[in-house]
């Protein structure tokens, strides 16, 4: 009867663990409380008026309507604010990126993460990144299997928003040169 039960308990606790989500690649800021993905990048070499232009130019490059997601846009203090949004079937994310530039170096945050759904008028959707990770979801009505939906949702938003500060990096470390011959 020990070994049954012993069994029994040795059961539960691996199908629980196996269900278990990751939400450990979100993590609250301390002064804020909003879930916040930040990365300093170094650019040695770089000015702040050329990673500043580098900057403007991506911008204009890599979102549709440019002049629609800045929020923000000051040379002198060297913030830019951009109010995005990029789709993970079956969910639109939407986030606040603030990019901050320095001579020699840029600092990139995300917040304001949320996602709502992409399913024609249904009324569910995941809700703001600190409710993900409290696993509250907004209170909205959940599809079956949730759990780990969200928590797909989640590390595919970090892996985006990563991706996108990889290629915001490449651009300003890009050579450019001048054409005058045209």
């Amino acid at each position: 009867m020990k070994k049954l039960l012993i069994t029994f308990i040795i059961l539960i606790l691996t199908t629980i663990l196996c269900h278990a989500q990751d939400f450990s690649r979100l993590t609250k800021n301390d002064k804020t409380g909003l879930v916040t993905i930040t990365e300093v990048v170094e650019l040695e070499g770089f000015s702040k008026d050329e990673i500043y232009t580098k900057t403007k130019l991506w911008i204009a490059q890599s979102y549709k309507s440019p002049q629609d997601v800045l929020q923000l846009d000051d040379k002198e203090s060297g913030v830019i604010v951009i109010k995005g949004i990029f789709e993970i079937s079956p969910a639109y994310v939407h986030y606040t990126f603030t990019i901050k530039i320095k001579d020699g170096k840029m600092k990139l945050d995300t917040n304001h993460i949320y996602s709502d759904s992409s399913i024609g008028n249904a009324n569910y959707g995941w809700g703001y990144a600190e409710e993900w990770i409290d696993g509250k979801a907004n209170g909205y009505k959940q599809p079956k299997g949730s759990l780990k939906r969200l928590s797909n949702i989640a590390n595919s938003t970090v892996d985006s928003i990563n991706s996108l500060y990889d290629r915001l990096e490449q651009s300003i470390k890009k050579p450019t040169y001048e054409d005058d011959e045209w």
